[in-house]
């Protein structure tokens, strides 16, 4: 017998696709955020940009050690940016948030 799957292509999600910054605010303010969106989107942008920052030194967006900063204080800062830029919130999240996180936690220039 023979199978024949389809092919199937993995693709990024478009601009359209991708959580807004309004909806990442509307969830890190959700106090009943059953599914935990908030806090697996600040963990998970935390956690990929250290890595990919650990793998590229000299490129670094935001500097924050995720062994010494609470997720907490992540989420807060963050949800303190989308606030004060509301104007923007239609944009895609990780785009907002890393904005959010190089204001908050800069990396210091070894000049």
């Amino acid at each position: 017998m023979i199978c024949v799957l389809p092919a199937v292509r993995a693709e990024e999600p478009s601009e359209e696709q991708a959580l807004t910054g309004r909806e990442l605010l509307a969830a890190c303010e959700n106090p009943r955020d059953e599914n935990q969106l908030c806090m697996t989107f600040v963990v998970g942008l935390v956690t990929t940009v250290d890595s990919m920052q650990e793998q590229n030194p000299g490129e670094k967006l935001f500097c924050i050690d995720p062994q010494r900063v609470a997720p907490e204080e992540v989420r807060d800062k963050i949800v303190q940016w989308l606030k004060r830029n509301q104007q923007r919130l239609q944009e895609p999240a990780y785009v907002l948030a890393s904005e959010a996180l190089n204001t908050a936690y800069p990396c210091q220039s070894s000049a």
